[in-house]
């Protein structure tokens, strides 16, 4: 036997064992739940993101491009958002809900929990080495799946040189028209107004991140939201690349030049140095994180529709201001130029698609063995 042919068996039953030893920390997590995990489509995930990734390589290799496995910056920011908000800020803004919660249910018990009941129960459930495996298994499959989506979204351009703003622009137009009941509802062009949204518009991976922290109170939506959060990147880039579009500060730069003193214009003047290079030099343009510009879908409002179903589902008090906030994010896409309306309403198809394909594949099954 070769050398190479040893290299490849080893490399094979490294990968076997390692994902062998996946399946059993998702199965024995989710059969705690009453989960058939393989009934539910674990393996449905794995494969997806499996075909994605090597659609995303044969596309590359097709049209003569690079493809970068560990695209700049991008674990940077995975560990960050791993460690900062799964590990720290996640978990203790979960304990801080459930001391709020007990204290104002607590009034209308005779025996309200003690204190360190609650610890113990938060301890049990996010300080367990499930809970960080679980977390490792979804942040890497979500890298996996923006490492196909970091690749194939700046090379749209070169798989379609059509653009569709113009159609988009006056559709919008259109349409805004009405809901805005001819233009006598609309929001005033102000320093105060730019910067509020502006921060609203960077809390989606935050939003993102938290929402998985607390779903993971029930394991199935856990699974659900993290397989609706993959396909969600996954659909999109066949949208994308059937209906390219830039976005409405991009096509028509002069109604937003009130936002030059944020960091959307900052970003939008980087991704559209980028944007340009890759298209006038693709193959000697670096793959980054956050890289290419695409409007329709929108994904940050499809992860920030999926953030407001799953964190309505727990916190039903609370619904009208997550959808009020959901509202103000699209608002926000269109008042800073990176959306058009239809692309917003696009995004929220998309979640919800996702949603309904991450239930399917996650289906719920009681074992009779565990009852």
């Amino acid at each position: 036997m070769s050398i190479r042919d040893t290299v490849i068996r080893t490399n094979c039953s490294f990968v076997k064992t390692i994902g062998a030893g996946i399946i059993r920390v998702v199965s024995e997590s989710s059969l705690r739940s009453g989960i058939d995990t393989f009934q539910a489509g674990i393996f449905w995930l794995f494969g997806c993101i499996a075909l994605f990734i090597a659609g995303a390589r044969f596309v590359c290799w097709r049209n003569g491009l690079n493809f970068s496995w560990i695209p700049e910056g991008l674990p940077t920011v995975f560990v960050f958002f791993f460690v900062v908000y799964y590990l720290v800020i996640g978990p203790l803004c979960i304990l801080f809900c459930d001391i709020v919660n007990e204290i104002r249910d607590g009034r209308h018990r005779e025996l309200p929990k003690p204190l360190r009941v609650l610890l113990k129960e938060f301890t049990s459930r996010y300080c367990s080495s499930e809970y960080l495996l679980c977390g490792v298994i979804v942040y890497c499959l979500v890298y996996a799946v923006l490492i196909g989506y970091t690749n194939l979204k700046p090379a749209i351009p070169v798989l379609n040189t059509t653009l569709y703003d113009e159609i988009l622009f006056r559709w919008d137009g259109r349409l805004l028209h009405v809901l805005s009941f001819g233009g006598a509802v609309s929001f005033p062009r102000h320093p105060l107004v730019t910067q509020f949204f502006d921060v609203i518009y960077y809390q989606m991976w935050a939003l993102t991140c938290m929402t998985l922290v607390c779903s993971y109170r029930e394991r199935l939506t856990f699974w659900r939201f993290s397989a609706a959060w993959c396909l969600a990147f996954g659909i999109s880039i066949p949208i994308s690349v059937t209906f390219p579009s830039l976005g409405p500060a991009f096509y028509n730069p002069g109604l937003f030049e009130d936002i030059n003193n944020t960091v959307s214009y900052v970003d939008m003047q980087r991704l559209l140095d980028h944007y340009l290079s890759f298209k006038a030099n693709p193959l000697h343009t670096t793959i980054i994180s956050g890289n290419g510009i695409v409007a329709m879908p929108s994904l940050h409002i499809a992860l920030v529709y999926l953030s407001v179903i799953v964190l309505g589902k727990y916190f039903p008090g609370f619904r009208f201001l997550l959808w009020m906030f959901l509202f103000l994010f699209i608002m926000a896409t269109m008042y800073l130029g990176w959306h058009y309306l239809s692309d917003g309403i696009a995004g929220i198809l998309l979640g919800k698609l996702a949603y309904i394909i991450s239930s399917r594949m996650f289906a719920e099954r009681v074992l009779g063995r565990l009852e």
